[in-house]
């Protein structure tokens, strides 16, 4: 079909397109933008994307309004009181949405609040693609322990917009497995983990190999094992000088007390850096590292370091095996162990580094470039 105006549904009332600090909204921003480069009229939610970026803004709007006493609260009350402010909020944003033009399709990144992208499929019967990012209880439980308390509700709209949707964009096999058993999903399925390109360089990177610096790149929070990485990192030391260094850049909950208990003159913390000072630490560093991901998670810094010539040590789960495709530059570990084998396996061959940074930097060029993501969409677009 042909299709020039989109709309971008992401149903969540704190949502901010440009919100630096969410990989969600960043890779949003990014497919959006691209779209728009090659002609579409683009619209995300109730604002066309050129109105987005005229407001401006870093963070996410603030639904729980602070009050002293809440952080006496248990940790399962103040997530459900954070809910209930969330699904109260959301009959705004559906009618503002509503009054917008006609699209000729809606893509909906799939959201736990609400499924009223069906409706406004329907009301305007145009197509709806939906992308399904993760498993939204699953990964609940995960951080909190515990399972939402609007988890049948949250099952509801996720099954209700799978089921409604002329195609499912999902990253993994795996992925669509969970899903087909979950909710005996038989739309058609496409394949892609999303990127962001404003973070991503192609460029040669000539680095100094006298000294190599191992990087990992983005947020502070538990479930990211930073502690894991750093252990690994010390373990190595121990064993043998191989004259290296640990670069960890990003910032979060996390971060104070890991640069507080931490003190090694090889473990350098950078803070949160963006733009060209990204740019530079990325010149400097050889060696990319994910120290955990999530079975059904597709990684965006897995295609900024490949962009950026460097081979990737990552935690080995079924999704980015599957994404990587057997791509020799891509090392796999299970535990703190396997993770210091894979850090002797480049540093007992410096030319090794080189090699599969460049074989990396062709497979993001053909699996996660600009070019590339663009014919994605056309040919959903031409299909459905």
């Amino acid at each position: 079909m042909e299709v020039k105006r989109i709309l971008v549904a992401v149903e969540s009332p704190d949502f901010n397109l440009l919100n630096t600090y969410s990989a969600v909204s960043s890779v949003i921003y990014s497919f959006s933008d691209l779209l728009r480069k090659n002609g579409f009229e683009i619209w995300v939610n109730d604002m066309k994307l050129e109105d987005w970026e005229a407001l401006g803004g870093s963070e996410n709007t603030v639904l729980l309004p602070v009050k002293s006493y809440y952080r006496f609260f248990p940790k399962r009350i103040r997530e459900l009181i954070k809910d209930i402010f969330k699904f109260k909020q959301l009959h705004k944003l559906e009618t503002s949405i509503g009054i917008i033009s006609k699209p000729d399709v809606i893509i909906s990144w799939i959201s736990p609040c609400s499924s009223f992208s069906v409706d406004l499929s329907k009301k305007w019967q145009v197509p709806l693609i939906s992308i399904f990012d993760h498993p939204y209880n699953e990964e609940y439980k995960f951080l909190f322990g515990f399972y939402p308390f609007f988890k049948n509700r949250i099952n509801k709209h996720e099954k209700r917009v799978l089921n409604n949707s002329q195609s499912v964009i999902i990253y993994s096999k795996v992925v669509r497995d969970y899903i087909q058993n979950k909710y005996n999903t038989k739309t058609k399925f496409y394949y892609k983990a999303f990127a962001d390109f404003k973070r991503m360089s192609f460029s040669d990177f000539q680095r100094d190999m006298s000294v190599i610096n191992l990087g990992y790149i983005g947020s502070f929070f538990n479930w990211h094992r930073i502690d894991d990485l750093i252990e690994a990192f010390l373990l190595l030391d121990q064993e043998e000088d191989y004259n290296c260094n640990l670069y960890l850049i990003g910032d979060g909950p996390e971060y104070d007390r890991l640069i507080n208990s931490v003190k090694h003159d090889r473990i350098i913390f950078t803070g949160r850096k963006d733009g060209a000072e990204l740019e530079n630490l990325l010149k400097r560093i050889h060696i990319g590292i994910i120290p955990n991901a999530l079975w059904f998670q597709g990684p965006v810094k897995l295609f900024q370091y490949s962009a950026a010539q460097m081979p990737v040590i990552c935690r080995r789960t079924p999704t980015i095996e599957e994404l990587t495709k057997q791509t020799e530059g891509f090392l796999f570990f299970e535990n703190i162990e396997t993770l210091v084998k894979q850090f002797k396996v480049l540093l007992n061959n410096k030319n090794k580094i080189q090699e599969l940074g460049m074989i990396n930097q062709q497979f993001a060029r053909e699996n996660f470039s600009e070019k590339e993501y663009y014919s994605f969409f056309n040919k959903i677009f031409q299909e459905i």
